[in-house]
This record gives structure tokens, C-alpha cells and sequence, in this order.
């Protein structure tokens, strides 16, 4: 079990569903990108700056294209 994991209760361990096969969770300090390939689980931990350079990158690169994301 990854360690993370041990601190969350069953039905929020998977997160939210966010579409493509993609779930998001948060513990409190990173949120959580979850998906599952190949039969395996891969997870991204973006920390609270990282998480604000990727809504950066949607709002200059996406939104300023004039592109839906």
C-alpha cells in the first residue's frame, strides 16, 4: 500500500474523476494525479508550487490561445 494511502479512507482513495481515466486526490499538502495503465498505477505529486505552475501553463499557454481546455 502506498504509504499515502494508509492515512485515507477506502472510498477517497481513488479521488475524484476527472475524465480520460484520470483522478485526482489531495492529502492535505500535494494533490494527486492517478491513472491506471497496462495494469499498473501510476501517480504524479504535484506540491503546492508546481500544482500553481501547471494552472499557469493552462492559463498562458491554453486559455490565451483561446482554446477550451
Amino acid at each position: 500500500m502506498n504509504e499515502r494511502h494508509r492515512y485515507m479512507k477506502p472510498d477517497e482513495r481513488l479521488g475524484a474523476y476527472l475524465g480520460d481515466g484520470v483522478y485526482a486526490s489531495f492529502d492535505g499538502w500535494h494533490v494527486w494525479l492517478r491513472t491506471d495503465k497496462d495494469d499498473q498505477v501510476h501517480e504524479i505529486a504535484l506540491e503546492p508550487a508546481v500544482f500553481n505552475e501547471l494552472k499557469l501553463y493552462v492559463e498562458k499557454v491554453i486559455l490565451a490561445e483561446g482554446a477550451k481546455p
